[in-house]
């Protein structure tokens, strides 16, 4: 692949797997579930993949913004006008 976000592209899907082990791995043995609401819960392997996801943004793209289900918004390296680079993972 050539296009402009090759580099992207191949470590979101790496990124992805690696996240989804870590929910896969996590099937049955969860140690902590806690309720956002009656029908929506999150474990101990949701915030272990997410963590895992943000710090491997932020090491190899630290400008980008990530908005993240669990913990919200991380901004990114701000340039010293304030902004980021405009790039936001969801």
């Amino acid at each position: 692949m050539t296009s402009r976000w090759a580099d992207e592209l191949t470590f979101a899907t790496t990124l992805a797997r690696s996240a989804g082990t870590i929910l896969t791995e996590s099937y049955e043995k969860l140690d902590r579930i806690d309720y956002k609401s009656k029908r929506d819960v999150v474990t101990n392997a949701d915030y272990a993949s997410e963590r895992l996801v943000i710090d491997a943004i932020k090491g190899r793209f630290p400008g980008d913004a990530i908005l993240a289900e669990e913990s919200g918004d991380h901004a990114g390296v701000l340039r010293d006008d304030g902004s980021h680079n405009g790039r936001t993972w969801v």
